[in-house]
């Protein structure tokens, strides 16, 4: 879902399903079947609006799974973080997305998988990058069946679990 009908019709031809419209009026949940989703994820600048979206998914549509992102550039009055709720931290940090979405978009980062090996969460996963200088985005959890999760806070990650991120 997206308001900008640019991005929609982009991703519309990457072979994407995407909804032209504002994530938080509830026809464009509806028109999105959010009904049936297991998974909302809010994925914009502003933290507000990610954590508003994800409460209107979760009241109105009781959606079970829901992350967002949360910038670290704002001080989140407004909507506030206790908006967050049951949803999670995308990234299991605060993240400014703007820089990776630049990388994505220019094709400058490189995909990479790394087997975790001794039981961690997903928090000191993301600190112990920090403390070795990577400037990484974690986005999916590969467990050891195959199935795959978004990367959020307040996760565990189990030895031959597989990480992967972008740098």
């Amino acid at each position: 879902m997206d308001a900008n009908k640019t991005l929609s019709e982009q991703a519309e031809s990457k072979g994407f399903k995407c909804i032209h419209g504002n994530v938080l009026e509830e026809a464009t949940l509806l028109e999105a079947s959010a009904k049936d989703f297991r998974t909302f994820i809010a994925l914009t600048e502003n933290t507000e609006i990610n954590l508003l979206a994800s409460q209107l998914a979760n009241d109105n549509f009781y959606v079970p799974e829901k992350y967002v992102v949360i910038s670290p550039n704002e001080n989140n009055e407004g909507a506030g973080v206790n908006l967050l709720g049951a949803a999670s931290t995308l990234f299991a940090s605060r993240t400014d997305i703007k820089p990776w979405i630049e990388k994505i978009q220019s094709s400058n980062y490189n995909e990479v998988e790394t087997k975790i090996t001794k039981e961690t969460t997903t928090r000191l996963w993301v600190k112990s990058q920090l403390q070795k200088n990577n400037q990484v985005l974690p986005l999916v959890i590969l467990d050891i069946n195959g199935n795959k999760r978004p990367f959020g806070y307040n996760d565990t990650l189990e030895a031959n679990e597989i990480v992967i991120y972008i740098e």
